[in-house]
């Protein structure tokens, strides 16, 4: 009787942990959260000069993105986040170049984030990421 209690329990305990769908806190070390672009890296060319890429955190969580800074070719390299500053799951970052009179060469360009989680009022919930740009003219 003692044994089938205990395996009775043990069921109730596993099902439990794989039905329940609670997030994981931000702040959880054992699953940190943190901000991620998707791609990390746009590839651009002549006949693929826009592309976009969603910024979002690890959490799944809403948040306000801020772009801190961007640097490279932003002459021939420029990007539009939508949505933005708004309280959503994913940003857009959408990467356009201008390849008019460019030259046979690679350009780089990249663009940074900083997010707070709304769930985590710390220095804990505060996220960084950048999302970098090859631009390839063969």
């Amino acid at each position: 009787m003692k044994n089938l209690f205990a395996l009775l329990a043990l069921t109730c305990l596993i099902a439990f942990s794989v039905v329940s769908c609670a997030p994981t806190p931000a702040n959880d070390p054992g699953d940190p959260n943190f901000l991620q672009s998707t791609p990390d890296t746009v590839k651009l060319t002549p006949t693929i000069a826009t592309a976009t890429a969603g910024v979002s955190l690890h959490c799944g969580c809403t948040f306000p993105l801020i772009m801190t800074n961007k640097g490279g070719d932003t002459t021939h390299i420029q990007y539009l986040v939508t949505q933005y500053p708004a309280d959503v799951k994913t940003h857009d970052v959408t990467v356009t170049a201008n390849v008019t009179g460019l030259t046979t060469g690679i350009y780089t360009g990249w663009i940074s984030f900083r997010a707070v989680d709304a769930d985590v009022n710390n220095t804990s919930g505060m996220f960084y990421d950048t999302l970098h740009v090859t631009l390839k003219i063969p």
